[in-house]
């Protein structure tokens, strides 16, 4: 469950760095140093997990778990953006005064 909520987590940060990316716009430089660094912190962060998790040994599931819960936060968030897109269009000119 750990490595789960791992994946979760790391999806999470990533989708708040590129949203800041948008808030704030880089140079090409700045974007590739930034996913170093994310990238590095991640790795980190994946290998403190294992460690804990698995007591040092690398067990396939485990990574499988870190990956699934990656990819069920970015499915979930992908059908939330769809859905709060499509309610902004449904409301978008009600109150205007015609």
């Amino acid at each position: 469950m750990e490595s789960f909520l791992t994946g979760a987590l790391l999806i999470w940060c990533y989708l708040i760095l590129v949203g800041l990316r948008k808030v704030i716009r880089h140079g090409m430089l700045a974007v590739n140093i930034e996913d170093l660094l994310y990238w590095c912190v991640a790795a980190l962060i994946i290998f403190v997990s294992a460690f804990l998790e698995n007591n040092g040994e690398v067990r396939w599931y485990s990574a499988a778990a870190i990956l699934l819960g990656a990819w069920v936060q970015w499915g979930v968030l992908f059908f939330l953006r769809r859905i709060c897109i499509k309610l902004l269009k449904k409301f978008r000119n009600r109150g205007r005064m015609t």
